[in-house]
């Protein structure tokens, strides 16, 4: 380290990304819509924004983040801007151990995530270049260059959005080739996630029933705007003992808007004591001006980037229908039989990739073949009937179609593509359906 340090300076702030292919930004409050081809791509980091000066540590804000001495010196002594991390899913960790005024050993657990040099003038790539040089030469354990891959398209992106939140990660950040470093929020850097995060202030707590009798059953919410909500899932039941105390800005996510603009299915996040609710109103007001208000009235907005249609398979079984030459597609899963006059055909369907004939279970309606010879739809237990025409004789047994979230369990026959209980994606899986098709 070293160097005299040149102050705080105000950091790159991102937009959010919109799946052009959706139509997402016929409004300010879909973000920015892009081809995602040729764009930088990494992972969002769930830490604490830091500003470099080449001696010191800021937050996004102009706040001092006391390093202790032998962190601070092992660093280059040019301006980066990057995370202080702790690891997927350890915010509030983070958040304990740089917000302390007197350092102690906990800055040991903490990497300083890089992901751009400032100070560098050019492009990005050559920001990118002078980063990765200078981090390679301070060789400090905790100091990392945040990787970065070439995104190839949508396809790929929505991939490899689906492989970090597997993992536990928050989504992806892309940045637009030969871009600027600009001090404001730019359209030059993008962040990608499965759901909207924004901030609420609690303003009161509501008992739980059932199981949570006896504990905070949902947090009572302010938006920016002065609108009322509640955020009732989300929480471990160590916070549900000990909530976020009223006063209080949390961080919570979800999928939609109403037509009224409320958020649909918030659920909670973490805690915010790095910001204040002052900060957060004069940032919504930034975005109300800039024609990107959240809770525009009836600005309901789409989930995004997965909600790609053409890449429905990442939240709905598929079912195959079709020609003896349709069937050349590998798959896994539950057993499906079908049986025509020429041979009998075994395939495997929890997911199946087809090309041509595919029903898609759709959470709206009836199910439809491409070739609309024949239909297909669940009544509301979530068991599966079947119609025959004419030209084909079918013979479909009847089954239990499950669905099960995949973060917290909940179970619901009746067939929504998101958990009524905490939003997320569910899973339908189905148990043998033997066919009988005439040709």
């Amino acid at each position: 380290g070293g160097g005299g340090g040149g102050g705080f300076r105000a950091v790159m702030l991102a937009h959010k990304w919109a799946n052009p292919s959706e139509g997402e930004a016929k409004k300010g409050t879909k973000g920015v819509s892009v081809d995602p081809k040729g764009w930088f791509m990494s992972e969002k980091l769930d830490g604490l924004r830091a500003y470099y000066d080449g001696q010191r540590f800021y937050s996004r804000n102009g706040m001092r983040f006391y390093a202790p001495s032998w962190f601070t010196s092992k660093l280059p002594n040019i301006p980066l801007d990057g995370e202080l991390w702790c690891g997927r899913g350890r915010f509030q960790e983070a958040v304990s151990i740089c917000r302390k005024h007197v350092a102690d050993e906990g800055w040991k657990k903490v990497k300083f995530m890089v992901f751009d040099a400032p100070g560098v003038k050019g492009p990005f790539e050559t920001r990118l270049k002078a980063m990765n040089a200078a981090v390679e030469k301070a060789g400090f354990e905790n100091l990392i260059a945040v990787p970065f891959l070439k995104c190839k398209g949508t396809q790929h992106l929505n991939k490899s959005l689906e492989i970090i939140e597997r993992k536990g990660g928050e989504g992806l950040m892309l940045r637009q080739p030969k871009s600027k470093y600009e001090r404001c929020r730019s359209k030059t850097l993008l962040k990608v996630k499965t759901f909207f995060d924004e901030e609420a202030r609690v303003v009161g707590k509501n008992k739980g029933t059932g199981k949570n009798a006896f504990v905070m059953g949902a947090l009572v919410c302010e938006l920016p705007n002065g609108t009322s909500m509640k955020v009732g899932s989300g929480f471990t039941d160590a916070q549900r003992r000990s909530p976020p105390k009223i006063g209080s800005v949390i961080t919570f996510k979800f999928q939609e808007t109403t037509r009224d603009g409320k958020p649909r299915f918030p659920t909670f996040l973490r805690e915010r004591k790095d910001v204040t609710w002052e900060e957060v109103k004069a940032e919504y007001k930034k975005k109300k001006d800039s024609g990107a208000d959240p809770y525009v009235s009836g600005g309901a907005r789409k989930q995004a980037p997965l909600g790609d249609r053409q890449h429905s398979i990442l939240w709905q079984a598929s079912l195959l229908v079709g020609k003896k030459k349709d069937m050349g597609a590998t798959t896994r899963g539950e057993k499906m039989t079908l049986e025509s006059k020429s041979k009998k055909m075994e395939i495997e369907a929890e997911t199946l990739m087809m090309t041509k004939d595919v029903i898609h279970i759709s959470p709206k309606g009836p199910l439809k073949m491409k070739n609309k010879k024949r239909k297909r739809d669940y009544d509301d237990s979530g068991e599966m009937k079947a119609s025959s025409q004419a030209t084909e004789e079918i013979i479909t047994q009847k089954k239990h179609a499950s669905w099960t979230c995949t973060s917290c369990t909940f179970y619901n026959p009746h067939i929504n593509r998101f958990c009524g209980m905490c939003g997320q994606k569910r899973l339908l899986s189905v148990t043998m359906i033997t066919t009988k098709m005439m040709n």
